[in-house]
């Protein structure tokens, strides 16, 4: 089976994660809007990173929860508690994903998780 175009995830896989996500009980966030997990095609680190029909995921908090992070550290800037509330819960993903029997792994830069066997990092 050929893997789907470069900027598509596999519609299995994305049935799947989608299903994981939720059977776990969290919400599916679609489009640039949150809350939720974004499953998305995971995006090329290097030119030879064969990333095609691999999912990316992220985690898009509420405005209502980017706020309540950011009220934790009166004065700061929202940004930074953003991103730690965003990597625990990818890092959660990470963690709870194998169960449903979904690899998931960082790229090899480390910029985003990515779930499928084609994104796993080459050893």
């Amino acid at each position: 089976m050929t893997p789907p175009p470069p900027g598509r995830v596999d519609p299995d896989l994305a049935d799947r994660l989608t299903d994981a996500v939720l059977l776990s009980g969290l919400p599916v966030a679609f489009g640039e809007e949150g809350p939720g997990v974004r499953i998305r095609p995971a995006r090329p680190a290097t030119d030879s990173d064969r990333c095609a029909g691999a999912a990316a995921l992220d985690w898009l908090p509420s405005p209502r929860l980017s706020g309540a992070a950011a009220m934790a550290e009166p004065g700061q800037p929202a940004g930074p508690a953003r991103e730690v509330v965003g990597t625990a819960m990818e890092n959660a993903l990470a963690e709870f994903l194998p169960a449903f029997g979904l690899e998931a792994a960082r790229d090899g830069s480390g910029r985003e998780l990515r779930v499928g066997p084609p994104a796993l990092p080459a050893a």
